[in-house]
């Protein structure tokens, strides 16, 4: 049986009828037509790596004939000792036996099968692979598992990846703290994509620890990635204001860092729901959440202390911040000015009750309380309180009324009004009582401009005081505007009344009064048309007064005096514009 796998011809000669016959049979004959195939087994690169000592591949030699099988290791042949063979009806199988230090050097493999039924036959493999571009290799913070509530995963993120075997570890300085993360190769062709995650360690919760991820693309080739630090920090939080709307609702910004920040808000111990909350990943490994809370405007008013809190479970660590409105506030915007003004001079003779103006001059007005006092005691009832108004420089005045028994003030009880922000303890007060005004009389004069009649009155005190005008000293004329009382430095208030001239009423011999009451005195100036008037312009005549009163040359000097410093201030005022406007 040996002779017949081995191809030896076998010969079966007879004789009959003094004829001989003879055939002849071979194993090559018998199967000529059976086809001869070599096919090689490696062992797969995972199997290599994990291997301890040493790796096996497969030679299957599909063939009928008892061939002599041979193996050779890069053009080399391979010793006997190294080789076992076993054959059944089909196939002769060859099992070649290497250490693995040997198998990581190899590059090519052959397997060689030769009988004398057919000619050599051979299959030689390439062990080391094809030559490998460079991946791109980055290790980063696992969003999706933060997201999940996993935040010690790390994520080793491989592209550019070609056809080749390769396996992923995790170092923690440099120093493997993961096992090999074996990948398979891709199945399409071209450069492909994979990531593997790693959960870290709690030993490894350091803040200086650098983690770094290596690719290694068959036995040779190793591929670092970048390094993350640092990302085991303690939390930090940033709390601020949007600028917004005074009187719409106020947007509250609260940002956090650190390895897994968690935000919540509170106000005054109560946790509120955050309008909004975003997270992210920086490249250093760090996570930054953002959240925002809208606060009604009538809530933020309300001078409640909101609170940012910024987590970390992990760490069992936290930070707080607290902002609201007095903590917003600038000093600028403490600061107001009271000014407190007598009654008018008609109220001081009413036995019920006169009214006082307190006037706050400052920035958002709306944040500062008004509160009266009579005789040092405090007083609600009877007060009444407007609206701030804005002016164009950005301030705001804001006036409030009160009535105070006229008793009260006859009495010479003091009469006070504080404003006080309500963020701070510091008050601003004015108080007036009838006993601390020091009463002058007041000094007026009449003058016609162009289409109207000026009557100005100054140097008196208190500032309550009264212009009325009349038409030969009956008709009381209503077309009249009067300016508010302007203190001077001198602590004395002047005032400015215009009469609006029509024709129905500024006839030739028509007497116009202007009639000024004042605490200390009343004064009528009056003026009247003349039978022939030249245009003299606006303000540039001074007609003949008939006071009532004598006022003596002092009363000239003093509206000669007023007039030259009101030019003064004209062209003074002309100057400065023109100088502006360059």
């Amino acid at each position: 049986m040996a002779e017949w796998a081995k191809g030896s011809r076998f010969t079966c000669q007879t004789r009959h009828n003094r004829i001989e016959l003879k055939e002849s049979i071979s194993i090559c004959e018998r199967y000529s037509s059976a086809p001869l195939s070599i096919h090689v087994e490696l062992p797969s690169f995972k199997t290599v790596m994990m291997a301890a000592a040493e790796v096996k591949a497969t030679c299957l030699v599909h063939t009928p004939f008892d061939a002599t099988v041979t193996w050779m290791m890069d053009d080399k042949p391979v010793p006997s000792n190294q080789v076992n063979q076993a054959t059944n009806s089909a196939h002769i199988i060859s099992n070649l036996t290497v250490s693995v230090d040997q198998w990581k050097t190899l590059k090519r493999l052959t397997c060689k099968a030769e009988h004398r039924c057919f000619s050599s036959n051979e299959k030689t493999v390439n062990v080391r692979g094809h030559a490998v571009t460079p991946p791109s290799v980055e290790i980063k913070r696992s969003v999706p598992d933060i997201l999940k509530g996993d935040r010690v995963v790390l994520e080793c993120h491989i592209t550019q990846l070609s056809s080749s075997d390769l396996y992923v570890t995790f170092q923690a300085d440099n120093v493997d703290m993961s096992g090999k993360l074996f990948v398979d190769p891709p199945e399409s062709p071209g450069p492909s994509s994979t990531s593997r995650h790693f959960t870290v360690s709690q030993r490894y919760w350091k803040s200086d620890t650098n983690f770094t991820c290596k690719v290694n693309q068959g036995f040779a080739d190793v591929f670092t990635s970048n390094s993350i630090s640092g990302i085991f920090v303690n939390p930090s939080v940033e709390l601020f204001l949007v600028p917004s709307e005074e009187s719409g609702p106020q947007t509250l910004v609260c940002s956090g860092w650190g390895f897994n920040p968690q935000i919540k808000w509170f106000t005054e111990s109560q946790q509120k729901p955050p309008s909004t909350t975003d997270i992210s990943v920086a490249a250093d490994g760090r996570v930054s959440v953002t959240s925002q809370l809208h606060v009604p405007q009538t809530e933020w008013k309300t001078v409640k202390v909101f609170t940012c809190e910024v987590s970390d479970e992990s760490l069992n660590k936290s930070e707080r911040k607290n902002i609201g409105l007095c903590s917003v506030t600038p000093p600028s915007h403490q600061i107001v000015s009271v000014y407190v003004q007598a009654p008018p001079v008609q109220e001081l003779q009413n036995k019920g009750h006169v009214t006082f103006t307190c006037l706050l001059v400052g920035l958002h007005l709306n944040d500062f309380s008004i509160t009266w006092r009579v005789g040092g005691n405090k007083c609600s009832p009877g007060v009444q309180r407007e609206q701030p108004v804005s002016h164009r420089n950005g301030t705001e005045t804001l006036q409030s009324f009160f009535n105070v028994s006229a008793e009260d003030w006859h009495a010479h009880k003091q009469v006070s009004c504080e404003g006080k922000h309500k963020c701070f303890n510091q008050s601003y007060e004015d108080h007036i009582s009838k006993a601390t005004v020091n009463p002058t009389q007041p000094s007026a004069t009449l003058l016609q401009g162009s289409g109207e009649l000026v009557c100005l009155v100054f140097g008196f005190s208190p500032a309550s005081i009264n212009i009325t005008w009349f038409l030969d000293d009956t008709k009381e004329l209503l077309d009249y505007n009067t300016s508010q009382p302007h203190r001077g430095p001198d602590g004395k208030f002047s005032i400015q009344s215009h009469l609006r001239l029509s024709r129905s009423n500024w006839l030739p011999g028509a007497v116009h009064t202007c009639r000024v009451t004042h605490a200390t005195i009343t004064l009528a100036l009056n003026i009247s048309k003349p039978e022939i008037l030249e245009d003299c312009g606006f303000l540039d005549d001074i007609m003949h007064a008939d006071v009532r009163q004598d006022l003596g040359m002092e009363s000239w000097y003093m509206a000669v005096t007023f007039l030259f410093f009101f030019l003064i201030s004209v062209v003074y005022g002309v100057l400065a514009t023109l100088i502006k406007t360059k």
